[in-house]
Order: structure tokens, then C-alpha cells, then sequence
């Protein structure tokens, strides 16, 4: 029978390599996401369950503005917000062709001010968001008269 902290040792050679072969077969990063939070439930005790809640007491993000305006972002996220962060960027931040020179780090920053930037336009005009679980986004104008269905938020005509 192996230690505790034996079988701790093969859980994790084990989860290291379902993510890499899903990451190899294609896997998004919003599902090796997923698929970590899924393995760290499963493997679950409930010793460690009073220890650690997955995060969500532990969560938080912080901006620090520095020079100029420019700043730093640094955080502790769940796992669910790390899932849909990693979608976002990986939605909006892939290489615009060939001769885009950004490194994967400039593209995801590009990606998080861009879902910020749109973010923000809807709520400039006034439009009201709903996430649904699946990952799709309702828009609503104020008056209730039109519906955009999408998986980013629209940004209205000004």
C-alpha cells in the first residue's frame, strides 16, 4: 500500500499526463481548465477539503496603477475564473497572421484590453449583460427592444 504522500506523487504524474496528452490531441486552454478543475474534485478528500475550498475564499485581483497610467495586474483566481479568463484570451488573442510579430504574452494582454474595451461600451450605452452557463452572452438595451445573442458582447454603433 503506498504512503500518503506516495499516492499524491502518482495522482499528480497521472493528471500531468491526461493534460498533456489532451493538450497534445488539441484540448483549448479553456478545457485543460476545466479539465484540472475536474481532476482536482475528483481526487478530492475531505481532509482537503477543509483545508482549501478551491480557491474561492482565496480569490482576488489587484491593479496597481504605476507610471503614466500604465499598471500591474496580479491575482489569485478560481478556477472557474481562470477557465473563462483563459477562454477570453484564447478567443481573442490568437496571431493575426503571419506577419503579427506580438508574443503570446502581448497577444493576451492585447485580448484582455480588448474584452475590457467592449465591456465597456456596453455598459456606456447602457445595455445589460447575462453570462449563461454554457459560455454565451445575452445583451439587452435599456428599453428591452433588441436582444443580441453572441459569445462576446456586441459593441454598438455610436
Amino acid at each position: 500500500m503506498l504512503s500518503n504522500k506516495a499516492s499524491k506523487v502518482v495522482l499528480r504524474q497521472d493528471g500531468d499526463q491526461i493534460l498533456l496528452d489532451a493538450a497534445a490531441g488539441g484540448a483549448s486552454l479553456a478545457d485543460l481548465g476545466g479539465l484540472t478543475g475536474e481532476m482536482a474534485a475528483r481526487t478530492a478528500t475531505p481532509e482537503r477539503d477543509r483545508e482549501r475550498d478551491d480557491g474561492f475564499t482565496g480569490r482576488r485581483a489587484r491593479l496597481d496603477l504605476t507610471f503614466a497610467g500604465a499598471g500591474l495586474l496580479a491575482g489569485k483566481l478560481t478556477p472557474a475564473c481562470a477557465a473563462a479568463l483563459a477562454a477570453v484570451l484564447e478567443s481573442l488573442g490568437p496571431k493575426a497572421g503571419p506577419e503579427d510579430t506580438r508574443t503570446p504574452v502581448q497577444r493576451d494582454h492585447d485580448a484582455l484590453e480588448e474584452v475590457c474595451r467592449r465591456l465597456a461600451a456596453v455598459h456606456r450605452w447602457g445595455w445589460s449583460l447575462t453570462l449563461h452557463g454554457d459560455g454565451t452572452v445575452t445583451a439587452r438595451n435599456p428599453n428591452h427592444q433588441r436582444t443580441l445573442h453572441s459569445h462576446s458582447p456586441p459593441v454598438p454603433a455610436t
